[in-house]
């Protein structure tokens, strides 16, 4: 949730470094104005969703920047730029008045309100509490971040989507999700999140314990008929000064 916001932040940076090198050219190029749809989209397409995922103790300062008069004007000039298309009309000062402004109010403020969150939910003694556990089955990690917290809802659809058969790779919000879904089909891994009782998320991992032993069987004997790599593969052999491999 933090990378799409920081990622929404950097979307609304990009359009203005593209309609301000476009300005200065006096037009706007077709791949400069597909550049500036996508970052448009991915805004949109990340910045409320993840808003609305958010505790309400960390939402506020967030909503204050969607319902402010600059961010309306953002999507205003957004909405002319688009219809415009290529061209010297795009980037004509009646379609960009109020862009300079507009934009950096919002960078401002989404910066802020991230700066805020973290001084205000992350202060400089919280840490990342990282645990591990020899179990029957395997290795249990698990992580606790309390910093950034979801609802309920929210995670029960995260840990749908780790589970699930499909999960869509063109999804922006979704690349991280993909990436653990693969790994947990392919390894036969086990991964859960779940809310922390003091606040913030806590995700734990049961490695199988043929992924951690040399003499357990690996390739199609292994899981589901995937091969896998024994741990002497995974973690290469290393020698020190003083002592023995």
């Amino acid at each position: 949730m933090v990378l799409e916001l920081a990622r929404a932040r950097e979307a609304v940076a990009q359009e203005q470094a593209l309609l301000g090198a476009a300005k200065v050219r006096g037009t706007l190029t077709q791949a400069q104005y597909v550049q500036f749809v996508g970052a448009v989209a991915t805004r949109r397409e990340l910045l409320q969703p993840a808003v609305a995922d958010l505790k309400a103790a960390h939402r506020a300062a967030y909503q204050k920047v969607l319902g402010g008069d600059g961010y309306a004007q953002l999507q205003a000039v957004e909405n002319r730029v688009q219809s415009a298309g290529p061209g010297a009309t795009a980037v004509s000062a009646g379609f960009l008045k109020g862009r300079d402004s507009a934009a950096s109010g919002v960078l401002n403020g989404l910066t802020a309100a991230e700066t805020k969150n973290a001084a205000a939910f992350s202060p400089p003694s919280a840490k990342v509490q990282l645990g591990a556990a020899r179990m029957p089955e395997g290795v249990l990690i698990e992580v606790e971040d309390s910093g950034f917290g979801r609802n309920e809802e929210v995670l029960a659809e995260v840990n749908r989507k780790i589970q699930s058969d499909r999960v869509d790779l063109l999804d922006a919000k979704q690349i991280g999700l993909f990436v653990v879904n693969r790994l947990r089909e392919r390894q036969g891994l086990r991964v859960e999140v779940r809310s922390s009782p003091g606040g913030g998320v806590t995700a734990t991992v049961l490695i199988p314990e043929n992924l951690t032993r040399d003499d357990m069987p690996v390739g199609e004997a292994a899981v589901g008929g995937r091969g896998l790599a024994p741990a002497a593969a995974l973690i290469p052999h290393q020698r020190f000064n003083g002592a023995s491999a």
